[in-house]
């Protein structure tokens, strides 16, 4: 069964999810400098429309396993040549291949439930300041009902954390985890991690386990 977003169903059978990220395309009258910025509008998360330049990740090589130096009990690192990157994910975890690739980066899932995943994107343009990119990304999102920004913090110099709250679409509550990072090569990525906020600790575990992992390349 292919996975949907947190909160959603397959096309046709429920309501757009209050995640989804905004509808390509603009009004034909829509000005040049409008239509530009649309250009470069990308969806994070499943969730979010994001304004950065995310460059779509094209599934050209399958994910295989692979042997990190330090990782955590009960995660395998993936990795393909086609998404230009690795990263560690739980050991139950798997490619969304229905999600993944264009404008959405590449997102993992549990093989079983849809209320937990991790979405990797690269970024090219937008803001220099990574705490502006991540602010510029979710100002749809902020204005929806629910929503609720626990914290924004300049990480490491060169990065940004975004923390947040949001209705999951289910009638609970979904927590979010955005993080702008900068690699040794000097390519920026966003990864970002979601899960119920009943368990923030599984989010946070999840993602310092991607974020130790990640290697570009």
């Amino acid at each position: 069964m292919p996975a949907y977003p947190p909160g959603t169903e397959p096309p046709g059978t429920e309501p757009r999810s209050p995640w989804a990220a905004p509808e390509d395309g603009e009004p034909g009258d829509t000005p040049p400098a409008r239509r530009t910025a649309r250009r470069w509008r990308l969806r994070l998360g499943i969730a979010v429309g994001v304004a950065a330049v995310i460059g779509g990740a094209v599934l050209a090589a399958p994910y295989l396993g692979a042997d990190p130096a330090a990782l955590p009990d009960g995660y395998k690192v993936l990795r393909s040549a086609g998404a230009g990157f690795q990263v560690a994910v739980p050991d139950d975890w798997q490619l969304s291949t229905s999600e993944s690739g264009t404008a959405a980066g590449t997102v993992f899932r549990p093989e079983q439930g849809r209320d937990s995943l991790l979405q990797v994107l690269p970024v090219s343009g937008g803001p220099d300041n990574p705490c502006e990119v991540l602010i510029e990304s979710t100002k749809e999102l902020s204005t929806r009902d629910g929503y609720r920004r626990i914290s924004l913090e300049a990480k490491d110099t060169t990065g940004c954390e975004l923390v947040y709250e949001i209705p999951d679409g289910d009638g609970g509550t979904a927590y979010a985890i955005g993080r702008l990072i900068v690699a040794s090569g000097g390519s920026r990525w966003v990864l970002m991690g979601f899960g119920p906020a009943a368990d923030t600790t599984a989010v946070r575990a999840r993602m310092a386990a991607a974020l130790g992992s990640f290697r570009p390349g």
